[in-house]
């Protein structure tokens, strides 16, 4: 089950493509059909957004925001709601009422053109293994690698990446979709 964190800090109401980020990531484990590890998961939500903001002129595809990590792209809030240690994503994440402690399923993402971004993503980007991903994620010229920096080092710090710099410099990661 997942934190109770989201409710308290999520806009209300979302429009109609800023999304829940957990419940992306839903849609992209049913998509992959077979579990993942916490940090391939956040890969793809991270070339979704992406891919997102390329085609709509810079509308998020997800609310919150990406750190650069020692690891890849990461959402602070969905690493913690999927963190499995080492081991593959079993489950999914569910909305918890913060005054009843009730769970609830997240709302089933209907919206044709989130659905066609995060299909790309999974058919050009979702079977690749954990170390192809991180590649993709950190290429040169991308914004990971903007945030980073030439050393390719984060520190001690983990550094905001602006969707901005994501829509500018997504052009790096050279998917196919």
């Amino acid at each position: 089950m997942t934190d109770h964190r989201w409710d308290v800090i999520s806009p209300a109401p979302l429009g109609p493509t800023i999304l829940d980020p957990r419940a992306v990531c839903n849609l992209i484990l049913d998509e992959v059909e077979a579990p993942i590890p916490n940090l391939d998961l956040q890969s793809l939500l991270y070339l979704a957004h992406g891919l997102h903001l390329r085609r709509t002129g810079g509308r998020p595809l997800v609310y919150g925001y990406f750190e650069a990590w020692e690891q890849g792209a990461v959402h602070p809030g969905i690493h913690q709601d999927y963190e499995v240690g080492a081991g593959p994503v079993l489950h999914r994440a569910l909305r918890v009422d913060i005054v009843t402690a009730q769970a609830f399923r997240l709302p089933t993402i209907e919206d044709r053109m989130v659905l066609e971004v995060v299909r790309s993503i999974v058919r050009s980007a979702g079977r690749l293994e954990g170390h192809q991903l991180q590649r993709l994620v950190q290429v040169p010229g991308g914004p990971w690698q903007h945030v980073v920096g030439s050393s390719g080092s984060v520190g001690r710090f983990r550094r905001k990446i602006t969707d901005a710099l994501i829509q500018e410099r997504y052009h790096h990661h050279r998917l196919v979709v």
